[in-house]
């Protein structure tokens, strides 16, 4: 009984507003109630994205490649190019660079970490050029910094695309 309970507990087949918790305040050790979840988990939208890599993998190279020339196109302004959009933008380097030069200004260099060493150094600069896109006039990314960080495709492509539709235009 203990273990179906435990099972049952540890993948929790119940709406994500519902879950068991033990009842100390019985005679028995089996006894579990049900409560209100106080926070919910709340399902993110699904976007192009998600749809691009569920149905339609086989395009991703398409857009893959679309946002390397992109920003291959702004970035060799300081002679840096991009080949792998998952490893080179998980620092933050290239994201801070990239909104420099898209709204040209020059961003100090104390301002962030330039060779980042450790996991919270890369999350700074990917939050500070978040800041960069919110200042210039962007939405924030529906990406969070330790995503980009963590090498997820998905909301660095999310991230790139946001700047591609609103600067590609721009020389």
């Amino acid at each position: 009984m203990r273990v179906a309970i435990g099972l049952s507990i540890h993948f929790n087949p119940l709406p994500p507003l519902l879950f068991l918790v033990p009842n100390y305040s019985s005679q028995s050790s089996n006894v579990f109630s049900l409560k209100m979840n106080p926070f919910p988990l709340v399902p993110l939208e699904r976007d192009a994205f998600d749809t691009l890599l569920d149905h339609a993998p086989d395009k991703l190279n398409v857009v893959k490649t679309s946002l390397i020339t992109f920003v291959n196109k702004h970035l060799n302004k300081l002679n840096l190019e991009v080949t792998e959009l998952e490893s080179q933008f998980a620092d933050g380097v290239y994201l801070i660079l990239l909104m420099g030069l898209l709204e040209d200004y020059f961003v100090p260099l104390y301002n962030f970490f330039l060779t980042p060493e450790s996991f919270d150094q890369k999350v700074h600069n990917v939050a500070f050029a978040f800041e960069l896109m919110q200042d210039g006039g962007l939405k924030k990314p529906k990406a969070r910094p330790e995503d980009v960080v963590n090498l997820n495709l998905k909301s660095t492509l999310r991230v790139l695309y946001n700047l591609f539709t609103n600067y590609k235009n721009s020389d």
